[in-house]
């Protein structure tokens, strides 16, 4: 009886120990992320504490404030999780900033064009910020391009909710669901584009491409660390 007490006990401690290990091991991995997963031509960083421009290289971890661009025939994949459920491909001459800490599940296009794209497992809302409007999405694929006039956001999945920038106007929040696009800035049109319209053909050129070229990329990432576990 006296042996079984203490077997309990034991069992109870190693519990308690787990337990509180977990939020240990969450901050830890959450501080991994955003984390640069592929570099292809020019690109820079921008750190607060570096104060200026150095070249970015593959499995940087990006932190708050720091800013991200590439060059005329550069672009980026970043992901915001260990499993590749978030990833962004950033788009040649395009800028992107990260305004909240390490993990948050959010990115700040200041302009060119960014890919998002979220699987059935991530969890939460991913927020993109931009000069124009504040989006937040749960599962599915985005394009987004921004310039000065404003921004045109493609839809591949949703719903999408979407709401003017501070100061931009009200605070109303809209949705859009898959197979849609808009664009919001100026009252200016763009090429003949209403405020919300459905994608036709030519809206889908860029995005099956990407999406093709991103699993390919999710495979083999995790079929070599599959090899790296089993020690093959």
């Amino acid at each position: 009886m006296r042996a079984g007490k203490w077997y309990g006990f034991f069992v109870f401690v190693c519990a308690l120990c787990l337990f509180l290990s977990f939020p240990a091991v969450a901050k830890a991995s959450q501080e991994s992320f955003p984390k640069v997963f592929e570099v292809s031509g020019p690109a820079e960083v921008f750190e607060p504490s570096s104060r200026h421009w150095a070249p970015l290289e593959k499995k940087m971890i990006l932190k708050k404030d720091s800013k991200i661009r590439t060059g005329d025939k550069g672009s980026i994949h970043i992901v915001f999780d260990d499993q590749l459920n978030t990833a962004v491909r950033l788009a040649r001459n395009s800028q992107v900033s990260f305004p909240k800490p390490s993990a948050s599940f959010s990115i700040s296009l200041e302009k060119g064009r960014l890919f998002v794209i979220r699987e059935e497992k991530a969890s939460g809302f991913f927020e993109i910020h931009s000069r124009h409007i504040e989006i937040k999405m749960g599962l599915g694929g985005l394009i987004l391009d921004a310039s000065k006039e404003g921004i045109l956001v493609r839809v591949y999945g949703g719903p999408v909710f979407f709401k003017p920038a501070s100061g931009s106007g009200s605070g109303r929040t809209e949705s859009i669901g898959d197979g849609f696009k808009f664009f919001r800035g100026g009252w200016r049109r763009v090429k003949g584009l209403d405020r919300m319209a459905r994608m036709v053909y030519q809206d889908y050129i860029d995005w099956q491409p990407w999406a093709r070229q991103w699993y390919e990329m999710k495979d083999d990432f995790n079929a070599e660390r599959l090899e790296k576990e089993m020690d093959w």
